[in-house]
């Protein structure tokens, strides 16, 4: 920023403002059904904090500090898979290696109560200066200085678009709750392969190269080939 203007990428970084009261910002509902990708050993309902003076992204775009905390879910199966797979779908594009399909699943669960900060409404640019930016940029400490005030505001969290589903409208949630696990909160039993979903995406599945691949194509172990002997006249 120069001389107080704001830059295109300032529009949606300004920090919040203490004038403004954002128990008044827009918001909507969850979804009927929500879907979350994560590890097959994990928690559906994790809620994980953001630790004291990290300014990096080891922690989640809106996660709060502790002993509060922010679970992601999402819309729909296929946005909550790409979130998790998130930059390796850019390495070859139309394609994933199997293996990052075989660690996960994709758990459900009814739609979270609560009143969730819209970032897909017209008011949310107009009266707050909040735009579709805050869901997509790599400033995640500005991000989270939004979810304390939501969260301080007693909203139930954030509904955003996804970063790794283009232009869309809000189609991901950052749901507020308490740091860690919670086992009270409900979940269906039955869980989505990840595989299933990347195939229903139109993704190609790179299979794991078999054990036995080495052997196929005889590649020999240089530590078994006998070393050359040196002539007189090398140097």
């Amino acid at each position: 920023m120069a001389d107080g203007e704001l830059t295109h990428s300032d529009y949606a970084l300004c920090d919040p403002s203490d004038s403004l009261n954002y128990a008044d910002f827009p918001t909507r509902e969850a979804p009927p059904m929500m879907f979350r990708a994560k590890a097959k050993s994990n928690s559906a309902w994790y809620f994980s904090s953001v630790t004291a003076g990290s300014h990096g992204k080891q922690n989640g775009r809106f996660d709060l500090p502790a002993p509060r905390g922010t679970c992601y879910w999402a819309a729909d199966a296929a946005t909550a898979l790409r979130e998790r797979l998130g930059p390796n779908l850019l390495a070859e594009p139309g394609s994933i290696p199997q293996y990052l399909l075989d660690a996960a699943d994709i758990a459900s669960a009814d739609g979270a109560p609560g009143a969730f900060a819209d970032l897909g409404s017209p008011d949310a640019v107009t009266k707050f200066g909040v735009t579709g930016e805050l869901s997509k940029t790599a400033d995640y400490v500005q991000a989270r200085k939004y979810a304390l005030v939501f969260d301080a505001a007693g909203l139930a969290g954030i509904f955003y678009g996804a970063r790794f589903s283009g232009d869309q409208p809000p189609n991901a949630l950052a749901i507020f709750g308490d740091q860690g696990a919670d086992p009270t909160r409900q979940v269906d039993p039955a869980t989505i392969p990840a595989l299933t979903v990347a195939r229903q995406m139109g993704l190609t599945v790179i299979p794991a190269p078999a054990k036995n691949t080495a052997a196929a194509l005889n590649v020999l172990d240089p530590t078994t080939i006998p070393a050359m002997k040196r002539r007189d006249d090398e140097a």
